[in-house]
């Protein structure tokens, strides 16, 4: 049979594919006829657990979806076109933007399907490791960014769930060896810093932040976020400037951008941040408490990290994307909490949030669907949470910086 990508798509109940992958199709295919797949081969994982012990105790459940996905023509080609764009990693994030994997039809040949994505993952090894090489990474840290290419199957077998790959796309920044655990938080190298902002310094050190690319509403919060939704008086902010002057909208200390417009003298004012200023992004994985004590010291470990490892990443700024931005925090919850305290570090930045991300990372629930009034109420954070949803209030995730 002479497959298209149309065809094959359809064939496996593909639904959504990138544009870019009809070009790379022809040479995929061609290469898949003339050398067939590795990727379906139990040797291929059984040789990569060998080398990097990222699959002990779990590659049973790799041999198996590879064997049934081998089995399965038009699956095993799915998966070889999957590996091949994944070669090119500066489409990586594009390209998985626009994927969405087939489902089984059944949950009786559900693993090739689920496990497909997984696969592919395990294809990136030798990616990764060669990054960590060059770098210099110590081994500790090679092991653990390694380990985040199967982890979350891992988790699946040890909570005796079917194993399924969740945070595909998320995933690649391990695979590209951008991510590293440095004592309490995580850090995210070579990243731009994204937000819809300019921030700017004058002389005496004081920084003044103009939303620049962010619509908002008659509140000033970002338009789109849960009670937020009303168009009418909403407005584009943008910084803009002349000869003398840049004129925009400032965020206030809370996140929300102010109506009216400011001018910076530009003899007195430098801009310091944009969208396109290197920042390092700071994650919080789940773990132990979040004291500020663990903080300093995971900063200052952070910092080392990366003038020793990462020495051509000039960063400016920390940011952060997440519900511990939310100023609303210090509302409901005691000043002497490490949740506040960290939350303060951060200036704020609102955008188009729902609110949503509290019920997986505090409750350990899915996002949608939840029922306010049978959510925990063990921790005072779960009661000040549990309280403040159910008073017609969200928390928001929100994009939140600060300097070195």
């Amino acid at each position: 049979m002479k497959y298209t990508i149309e065809k094959l798509m359809t064939s496996v109940g593909c639904e959504k594919f990138p544009t870019r992958w009809c070009e790379i199709f022809n040479s995929a295919m061609e290469e898949y006829d003339t050398h067939g797949s590795i990727y379906s081969t139990e040797q291929y994982y059984e040789k990569t657990n060998k080398k990097y012990r990222i699959l002990d105790g779990i590659i049973e459940v790799y041999t198996s979806a590879a064997r049934e996905i081998r089995d399965n023509e038009e699956l095993d080609r799915l998966l070889f076109l999957l590996c091949f764009a994944l070669r090119d990693r500066s489409f990586a994030h594009s390209d998985l933007k626009c994927f969405t994997p087939p489902k089984a039809e059944s949950e009786d040949c559900s693993l090739p399907y689920n496990m497909l994505t997984a696969l592919a993952m395990i294809s990136l090894a030798d990616h990764c490791y060669s990054i960590l090489e060059k770098r210099g990474i110590p081994e500790e840290f090679k092991n653990q960014v390694m380990q985040h290419l199967s982890s979350p199957i891992r988790y699946c077998i040890e909570n005796n769930r079917p194993p399924v790959y969740s945070l595909f796309e998320w995933n690649q920044y391990y695979a590209d060896a951008r991510i590293f655990r440095i004592g309490r938080l995580e850090f995210h190298f070579g990243e731009s810093f994204g937000g819809a902002v300019n921030i700017f310094e004058n002389s005496r050190g004081e920084k003044i932040a103009l939303a620049n690319g962010v619509t908002v509403d008659k509140h000033g919060y970002a338009l789109g976020a849960y009670g937020h939704e009303d168009a009418d008086d909403s407005f584009t902010a943008l910084v803009t400037e002349d000869d003398q002057y840049y004129e925009g909208h400032r965020y206030t200390g809370r996140g929300y951008v102010e109506s009216n417009t400011i001018s910076l003298k530009k003899s007195e004012w430098t801009c310091i941040v944009t969208r396109e200023t290197p920042a390092l992004k700071l994650h919080i994985p789940r773990g132990d408490r979040l004291t500020p004590e663990a903080v300093d010291e995971s900063l200052r470990l952070g910092m080392e990290f990366a003038e020793k490892y990462f020495p051509d990443f000039d960063y400016k700024v920390f940011s952060c994307y997440s519900w511990l931005c939310d100023p609303q925090l210090s509302d409901i919850l005691n000043n002497d909490s490490n949740i506040v305290k960290f939350s303060k570090r951060f200036s704020p930045l609102a955008i188009p949030s729902k609110g949503r991300s509290v019920f997986n990372f505090v409750y350990r629930l899915p996002e949608n669907k939840i029922d306010y009034n049978t959510l925990p109420d063990s921790t005072s954070l779960e009661r000040a949470l549990k309280n403040h949803y159910l008073s017609g209030k969200v928390i928001y995730e929100m994009r939140g910086y600060f300097f070195k």
